[in-house]
């Protein structure tokens, strides 16, 4: 009992900090979302989800962690329809309120940086 306590406990810290990051980022918005912009990019060609990435997600995922996260082997991440929903859940949980394009880009960054899905 005590142990799932001190588990909640550090998640709703982990989530709290991550959120006091996003805030602190979403003061200064730089980012203007294009549905034009949704498409698969080429493997050479950076990708419109990167910077999605570094302004969303890199607070609570390259600051606290490196880009190892992505890549241990006991990842719950098994798939890229996995990855697409955990990137909805992020979204949901820390109230980052992208848009479902935004949401799609960044996933496919993912999937292209570091977890190479095939997309079906």
């Amino acid at each position: 009992m005590m142990i799932r306590y001190l588990l909640l406990l550090t998640t709703l810290l982990f989530l709290y900090a991550c959120q006091d990051e996003q805030q602190a980022a979403s003061d200064n918005p730089s980012h203007t979302p294009s549905a034009a912009s949704v498409q698969t990019a080429d493997a050479t060609q950076p990708h419109d989800g990167k910077p999605l990435h570094e302004e969303k997600c890199a607070g609570c995922h390259m600051v606290k962690h490196d880009a190892s996260l992505y890549q241990r082997t006991d990842r719950k991440v098994d798939s890229y329809e996995r990855l697409q929903s955990q990137v909805r859940l992020c979204n949901t949980n820390l109230g980052l309120q992208l848009f479902d394009e935004d949401m799609t880009l960044i996933g496919e960054y993912l999937n292209q940086a570091y977890y190479k899905f095939p997309v079906n």
